[in-house]
């Protein structure tokens, strides 16, 4: 008998019965496996929530951006960029005039200051 002859009478065989236990039990094992993958979803979503939450700084006070809060933090008369800023963000956020106001003052004491040393 040749190679091909086997082969030819193998193709002539019927598919042997598949169990009738083998479709619940794959359908039973996909359940499974889509459970456990769920599962490890959230647990890879408060994983990286929890690190995330351990990142967020607690301690640190939030700082107010007033004038007074400005003149504090300016080491020098050099840094007028400082107020620029505030002022970019105040006028960017629509500030009125009264809030505007103390910003420009500082503004211009902190030049005037410049201008005198």
């Amino acid at each position: 008998m040749k190679t091909n002859d086997i082969r030819d009478l193998l193709e002539t065989l019927p598919d042997a019965p598949l169990p009738d236990t083998l479709l619940p039990r794959l359908q039973q094992r996909h359940r499974r496996r889509r459970a456990l993958n769920r599962v490890q979803a959230v647990a890879a979503v408060l994983v990286v929530g929890f690190g995330l939450w351990t990142l967020i700084p607690r301690d640190v006070p939030l700082q107010v951006r007033t004038p007074a809060v400005i003149a504090q933090n300016l080491a020098s008369p050099a840094e007028i960029e400082v107020v620029d800023r505030a002022l970019q963000a105040a006028y960017a956020e629509g500030a009125s005039n009264d809030e505007l106001a103390p910003l420009w003052a500082l503004r211009g004491r902190l030049i005037a200051n410049t201008a005198t040393h």
